[in-house]
């Protein structure tokens, strides 16, 4: 063996030591990168859920209705509501399903952090189905509209007493299936 021979060895392991740097170097490059999209994704995320939460109580503000169920005034009770006032209620709290949808299907795929149910009070529709407003709703209608997750989700907060929402003299939503099935 050459002493030629101990040289090429000595700079081909360096060859392959510079190499394996790269390689690692790349790869922690790569990861960085991955971190910082990740970032950019998560606050994008909240960004937009912040825009529409904000632009949905905006809505709940313009709307008289709304905004008596909002602070438990009972000026106009539930029993006395038309079905338009139904049928806006329905409309205003499918809305507001959709954005708590959104933020739950972004804290399952890692977009937001749990937290941000909270912050964002999106947290609070584990407790819709206490109202009996929004469990009649939900009974009869919202249940069959929002993804088998939200209804987990919903569902899994305090158990709701059983509701009878026949007692609703102008509740537009009932049909001879959903009264037949009994009062749950």
């Amino acid at each position: 063996m050459s002493k030629h021979d101990g040289g090429e060895r000595k700079a081909g392991r360096k060859l392959e030591l510079f190499s394996a740097a790269g390689v690692i170097l790349s790869l922690v490059f790569v990861a960085y990168e991955i971190r910082e999209n990740t970032l950019a994704a998560r606050a994008g995320a909240i960004q937009q859920i912040g825009i529409a939460t904000a632009e949905m109580w905006g809505e709940f503000g313009r709307d008289p209705l709304m905004l008596r169920i909002m602070e438990n005034r009972s000026d106009i009770p539930s029993t006395d509501w038309t079905a338009d006032d139904w049928a806006r209620f329905l409309a205003q709290m499918l809305a507001w399903s959709r954005l708590a949808e959104t933020g739950l299907l972004q804290v399952q795929e890692g977009l937001l952090p749990e937290s941000s149910l909270q912050l964002l009070g999106y947290s609070s529709t584990k407790y819709w189905l206490t109202n009996p407003q929004v469990h009649c709703l939900w009974k009869h209608r919202m249940r069959n509209m929002v993804s088998q997750q939200f209804a987990e989700y919903v569902e899994s907060g305090p158990k709701p007493a059983p509701i009878d929402c026949s007692t609703f003299p102008n509740f537009p939503f009932l049909t001879p299936e959903s009264t037949s099935s009994g009062a749950s």
